[in-house]
């Protein structure tokens, strides 16, 4: 049997997931009725699709909720899903039936496409909520049409508006995954700078590293590829993404980057991952670097993410390195980054710093902070420290 492409293996897998969880939470009822609460008034009929049965108006009970949508995503219409959210809907909160939603809206993506975002913006459902639910719907639509979905979404919503920004990387996300790369590549690029642009080239990134190894992922990024131009947007999930797998192997892919600023800033997150899961190692690898800026940044972000759980070591690290220029910026990051909670500490250290330009940066730093709590003693601190 020929094995379903990815969008048709996710409908499917989806498909079961709500038998299942409709199955186990109505399992065990049999023909019980719920037994009646003193004081509590009945609810009001919910109004439902043709062909939609009374037994199954999910009201605000998810097991019924449940079980209705496992049948609509076995054979409902897309009209018989708009009534239940409309009637599910109407009562969102931010953190209620948030997950059988979820479930619910994708499944009608899958079902209903356009169509059932055309639904969605003629409802009177608060805005928060259409906002919430058009990124579960694209989704849904991206699983059963990667491509149509995309396109959709490229040509249709707005990237400076933040729900919509939302929802067209849930469209990049499903269409990068179902191996749509070069269309969802310039999707992504219509996205402004920050985190909704960020989040989308970091969704194709993680599909390019399931099925391309790291030298292809090289040659990929700095030959004529669909990423021409836009190799920078890839290289810092790429080196973060490989760091958490294999962060030595992740070292090594970055020196292998031919550009001098892929290579930069490949090494800066591969030693800021690195760091996180062992500043030691982390921190050798740093110091084996070529002398430059690279090795002074990647020295410079071990420092900055091992003081954050270990000042006493960071220190020591830092004072085992030989004194060259390279370690200013490792002392430098490090200072900056204890003065806050240690400023006494930090002044100590900040007069270590080699380089006259950079200790006298930290110098003012660290005085700057010191002074919310000791103005007296910074200010000498400082005038003696800048005089030398």
């Amino acid at each position: 049997m020929k094995a379903p492409t990815l969008p048709a293996a996710a409908a499917w897998v989806a498909s079961v997931a709500l038998a299942f969880l409709a199955g186990f939470f109505v399992s065990g009822r049999g023909d019980r009725e719920d037994p009646e609460v003193p004081g509590r008034t009945a609810r009001p009929e919910a109004a439902s699709a043709p062909g939609m049965k009374a037994e199954e108006r999910p009201g605000d009970d998810p097991v019924r909720a449940l079980s209705t949508i496992a049948r609509l995503a076995r054979s409902g219409t897309s009209e018989e899903f708009g009534a239940v959210v409309d009637r599910l809907g109407a009562s969102w909160h931010r953190g209620k039936n948030d997950p059988v939603l979820q479930l619910c809206l994708e499944a009608w993506g899958r079902q209903g496409g356009a169509a059932a975002i055309e639904h969605l913006r003629a409802s009177s459902l608060s805005a928060e909520f259409r906002g919430w639910a058009l990124r579960h719907i694209v989704t849904g639509w991206g699983q059963a049409d990667a491509p149509g979905a995309l396109r959709w979404a490229s040509e249709s919503l707005r990237p400076s508006v933040g729900y919509e920004a939302s929802a067209l990387v849930a469209a990049i996300t499903v269409a990068s995954q179902a191996g749509e790369v070069e269309a969802a590549i310039a999707a992504a690029a219509k996205l402004q700078s920050g985190g909704y642009r960020n989040a989308a080239f970091d969704a194709i990134a993680s599909a390019l590293l399931a099925e391309k190894s790291p030298r292809d992922l090289v040659d990929w990024l700095e030959g004529d590829s669909p990423a021409s131009g836009l190799a920078d947007e890839f290289v810092r999930p790429l080196a973060h993404r490989l760091a958490a797998r294999d962060p030595a192997k992740a070292g090594a892919w970055a020196m292998t980057l031919s550009n001098p600023n892929h290579r930069s800033q490949a090494i800066g997150n591969v030693a800021r991952g690195w760091a996180r899961q062992s500043p030691r190692d982390a921190g050798a690898w740093a110091e084996s670097l070529p002398a430059g800026d690279s090795r002074s940044m990647a020295l410079g972000y071990v420092a900055q993410v091992w003081a954050d759980t270990d000042i006493q070591a960071t220190g020591e690290w830092l004072n085992s390195l030989p004194e060259t220029s390279d370690i200013d910026r490792a002392f430098a990051q490090f200072i900056s980054d204890i003065a806050e909670d240690y400023p006494r500490i930090a002044s100590e250290w900040a007069n270590s710093i080699n380089d006259p330009g950079a200790r006298r940066a930290a110098v003012i730093k660290v005085s700057n902070v010191w002074r919310r709590t000791d103005s007296e003693s910074a200010l000498r601190w400082r005038d003696e420290s800048l005089r030398r």
